[in-house]
């Protein structure tokens, strides 16, 4: 039998230090004699020097199995923010059907630096998700208003058929000062 996954030792990286160990491929049995796989690659890898701290790869392209009755390669691609506040965070995920998109799903988030004696810090500001159905595309938005702490204040919900199908939700936080 295969193994579940197989690994390169090394990406190579413009002068990023050390071993970055990542998956190449992923098999999965199904139970039925098939075996599915999936392929993956990477782009983009960066490190930042000045804090000795990996800002990880900017790009990950995963190549799903074929399924019986596709056509085109599915793939699913992810890029990911490279900077202090916000490292490993995705900022867009697309998947596609051949060269169609299907899906995408952008991620904004609102990053402080270390400049104004603050720590880093990255909270989501915006979600939008584009969703192909047969030939229509519809785009939904959910935005965040946090709080310091990253917990969500509110939360509201843009759905595609103006403000008929949005929603807001409301959160409220206590301290619970007998626990300390």
């Amino acid at each position: 039998p295969l193994p579940p996954a197989t690994f390169s030792k090394c990406v190579p990286l413009t002068r990023c230090p050390g071993v970055h160990q990542v998956v190449e491929q992923l098999y999965v049995h199904d139970g039925r004699g098939q075996v599915r796989t999936t392929t993956y690659t990477y782009e983009g890898g960066r490190f930042n020097y000045d804090h000795r701290r990996s800002m990880g790869f900017e790009k990950v392209t995963a190549t799903l199995p074929a399924i019986s009755g596709d056509t085109g390669v599915a793939i699913k691609q992810t890029t990911f923010y490279q900077t202090m506040a916000a490292a490993g965070k995705m900022r867009r995920s697309r998947e596609y059907d051949g060269s169609t998109i299907f899906e995408q799903k952008n991620y904004e988030y609102m990053q402080t630096d270390a400049s104004d004696g603050l720590p880093y810090r990255a909270l989501k500001n915006e979600e939008r998700r584009l969703q192909r159905h047969g030939s229509m595309s519809l785009t939904y938005t959910t935005t965040y208003n946090m709080n310091e702490f990253n917990e969500p204040v509110q939360i509201t919900e843009l759905g595609s058929q103006g403000s008929l199908d949005d929603r807001t939700t409301v959160f409220s936080y206590r301290p619970n000062r007998s626990a300390y």
